[in-house]
């Protein structure tokens, strides 16, 4: 189930992309609710808020690095609650989304979500994914690992 959940994260994300890429300019920007949120098409050869420009290779080699670990750990630990593998799983997803537009595209990863209504970098899919991850990850740290030391 995990792997069906992180291979619909990989088709929504490439899916969006290719629809944006084929209908919007980069710079261009369709306003959705007015204020508040629109596409906003670029390509970021960072991470958020614009750090580590045109440091391409260390994101690819990162994420390599990184979702191997996820994946190591995943294999080594069968009995994970299932919050856990759902944060492994969208986390993975998310990260493996972006490493292909980093693999593919020398030009940086295609970002279009923009919230215009407070100071937020443009962001896709995949940073959807991996930041829900984390953040379900960091749950299941804190409220399962711990249970499961305390027992």
């Amino acid at each position: 189930m995990y792997i069906l959940i992180g291979i619909a994260v990989l088709i929504a994300d490439f899916a969006s992309k290719m629809i944006v890429d084929s209908n919007m300019r980069i710079g261009e920007k369709i306003e959705l609710i007015e204020g508040v949120f629109s596409l906003t098409y670029i390509r970021n050869k960072g991470m958020a808020w614009g750090l580590l420009q045109n440091q391409r290779w260390i994101f690819i080699i990162g994420t390599v690095v990184i979702v191997t670990l996820m994946i190591l750990y995943y294999v080594k630990n069968k009995d994970i609650h299932f919050t856990g593998k759902l944060g492994l799983m969208l986390s993975v997803a998310g990260a493996l989304g972006n490493l292909i537009d980093r693999l593919f595209y020398k030009d940086g990863v295609i970002d279009f979500l923009s919230a215009d209504f407070i100071d937020f970098p443009i962001f896709n899919v995949a940073d959807m994914s991996v930041c829900i991850g984390m953040g379900i990850l960091i749950i299941y740290i804190l409220f399962f690992e711990q249970n499961k030391k305390e027992s």
